[in-house]
């Protein structure tokens, strides 16, 4: 499941099955603007988004919650 939480409020979500890096980071492009902050995990398929993103990404071994909390809008994400 690939999620887009945008500033206006507005949430879009895809189910995506093939979670290669170029599936996944399509749909990223599609739905966030270049040059955004994009929040995801550390899963291979989006290494390359910081070519056309603030890319940043949890260890989900660590307190996710607490890293969340740091930061004052979800701009996107993915679980």
């Amino acid at each position: 499941m690939s999620w887009v939480l945008k500033r206006d409020g507005e949430l879009r979500a895809e189910v995506v099955k093939v979670t290669t890096a170029r599936t996944v980071q399509a749909v990223k492009r599609k739905n966030v603007n270049a040059g955004q902050i994009v929040m995801t995990d550390e899963h291979l398929s989006y290494k390359g988004l910081g070519i056309d993103y603030a890319h940043l990404s949890v260890n989900h071994s660590n307190n996710l919650a607490g890293w969340l909390s740091s930061f004052p809008f979800f701009v996107g994400g993915v679980i």
